[in-house]
């Protein structure tokens, strides 16, 4: 039954390093027509300037920081919430066949800059390792008071090394108020979280990592005793994030938060949220695998009515963070600027009302989208009062 089974996973193996390369391997490149910032193309692997240090934020300034893979840092008004930090990245053999650990220093160089007592809630859209495979490193430097958001699959692999008490199950239903809404130190949290059932797109057409369940509580022994593939991604969601003014009811910035790409309808925000609280000021869209999936990105921006783009999770993560950039397998320069330009198209509709950040990255941006270099701080202004 090994035999079989080391056999069938090195012939898989052997097919996708096979479609990488009839695929041009790893892009890394966004052509100038489309950058607004740079006079030429950009090249992520020798970019032209160093990543956006943090810039000084007013009272009513939503900072953002991409921390590469599916990594954000959202802070407002001294509270941060922390989205699916990993920073380990294992190589592509290793990913498949190997088991489970992190990189230390990898996780060091990632962190460093953050104000992590700021933290106060952490999210994760699914349970594959470069989604919640640096937790356990991550989660005891923050406020133990922190909650973290994950699915089923992702409570059975952290409640062991991490504590049960701070994990709260997105795939609960809210029948009463679906919005989950926080407390710290007997004091509201200026936010709100709504988990939206989500998807997740196949990695190849035929071919999906990590599809299922994670059956069975992990232990802390078995973050380095299991494998990476064990690490199933569970039902997927995304994250609609509220920013809300000192009434705690009125929307000054807004959030759709998407680390994996999804057949629409699913991750779509549904039309009373919209209606409530007003459009989308900022829509979190993973590039790869985009094209295994209809209308993407334009499906999901058509219904938040998006104003501005922030696209991630487009780097080699099977790639050391310390070596040049390159984009991750199958996303070739041809993918991602077709990817872009059909952004670009769709947010030059007049529903979205582009309101982009101030001032703009180092990473290529167009009128309506940035895409950051890891370690990126991005500001944007929120609503003026009363404004929708």
């Amino acid at each position: 039954m090994r035999a079989r089974y080391l056999v069938a996973a090195a012939g898989l193996a052997a097919v996708v390093a096979a479609a990488i390369a009839a695929a041009g391997c790893h892009g890394h490149r966004v052509r100038a027509p489309l950058v607004r910032n740079h006079p030429g193309d950009f090249d992520f692997s020798r970019p032209p300037c160093d990543p956006a240090p943090r810039p000084a934020a007013g009272p009513d300034d939503v900072l953002v920081r991409y921390l590469g893979a599916s990594g954000v840092w959202i802070e407002w008004r001294g509270v941060a919430v922390l989205s699916a930090p990993y920073f380990s990245n294992p190589g592509m053999r290793r990913a498949a066949f190997g088991r489970a650990g992190r990189d230390e220093a990898a996780i060091e160089r990632g962190l460093a800059g953050l104000p992590l007592e700021r933290v106060r809630i952490v999210l994760a859209g699914h349970a594959h390792y470069d989604h919640v495979g640096d937790l356990p490193s991550i989660l005891p430097r923050l406020d133990p008071r922190t909650a973290v958001l994950v699915n089923r699959s992702g409570q059975r692999l952290l409640e062991g090394c991490c504590g049960a008490g701070r994990l709260i199950d997105v795939e609960l239903p809210r029948d009463d108020d679906p919005w989950i809404r926080f407390r710290h130190d007997g004091a509201s949290l200026p936010l709100r979280v709504l988990p939206l059932p989500s998807g997740h797109a196949p990695h190849l057409s035929f071919f999906h990592y990590g599809k299922g369940e994670v059956a069975e509580r992990w232990s802390e022994e078995d973050w380095t005793r299991r494998r990476f593939r064990a690490m199933k991604e569970g039902r997927t969601h995304a994250f609609l994030i509220d920013l809300l003014a000192e009434d705690l009811e009125t929307v000054r910035f807004r959030i759709h938060l998407q680390d994996a790409v999804s057949e629409p309808p699913l991750g779509f925000p549904g039309e009373p949220v919209i209606a409530d609280g007003g459009p989308v000021d900022l829509a979190v869209l993973c590039m790869p695998s985009f094209w295994l999936v209809e209308s993407y990105p334009e499906g999901i921006l058509r219904r938040s009515r998006a104003r501005h783009a922030l696209v991630t999770h487009y780097e080699d993560f099977f790639r050391p963070t310390d070596r040049p950039l390159r984009f991750v397998p199958l996303l070739t320069d041809r993918r991602a600027n077709e990817f872009l330009g059909r952004l670009d198209r769709e947010m030059k509709r007049d529903y979205h009302r582009p309101a982009g950040p101030d001032p703009c990255c180092c990473g290529p941006c167009g009128e309506s989208w940035t895409m950051p270099l890891p370690g990126e701080w991005i500001r944007f202004r929120s609503r003026a009062a009363g404004a929708s």
